[in-house]
């Protein structure tokens, strides 16, 4: 795990969080999920990065439903603007960009993963093979982000 600056944004610092290693098949993968999901939680909460690239390549996975749950790790809390309740501010919620990086020995596994839920693997722009492609992802989102946001 190790977080790396942006050299197009300024101010933009993604993590990168890497596992590898046998994910267990099935129920017996929950408490790998479970452990995958409070680690980045946890550097995802002390650091506060603007963007998250989840490496898998080297993660050997075929089956198991709780690995969903490490594809959307963090999000931030902006101020609705102009709504209060109360006198309190109202703040939404926005997820932080994520890239996740694929490889030969869970690429099949994860597709048919995301397909079971309801997604295919062409409308899954955040899945990568490249290192560069995912990091250009993420600071193309970013920087959508941040105009969305301002």
């Amino acid at each position: 795990m190790y977080s790396g600056n942006s050299e197009i944004i300024e101010y933009a610092n993604i993590l990168v969080i890497k596992f590898i290693g046998q994910y267990r098949i099935g129920s017996a993968g929950n408490p790998d999920s479970a452990f995958m999901q409070a680690v980045s939680r946890t550097a995802i909460f002390e650091l506060d990065p603007d963007g998250i690239l989840l490496d898998l390549r080297e993660l050997h996975y075929e089956w198991g439903d709780m690995l969903d749950g490490v594809f959307e790790l963090g999000e931030r809390y902006y101020p609705v603007k102009g709504e209060t309740q109360d006198e309190e501010l109202l703040f939404e919620s926005v997820p932080i960009p994520q890239a996740t990086l694929i490889g030969p020995y869970c690429k099949e596994a994860i597709y048919t993963l995301i397909a079971d839920v309801g997604d295919s693997a062409e409308e899954c722009e955040w899945l990568f093979e490249d290192f560069d492609m995912a990091w250009n992802y993420l600071e193309w989102e970013i920087t959508r982000q941040r105009q969305d946001v301002d």
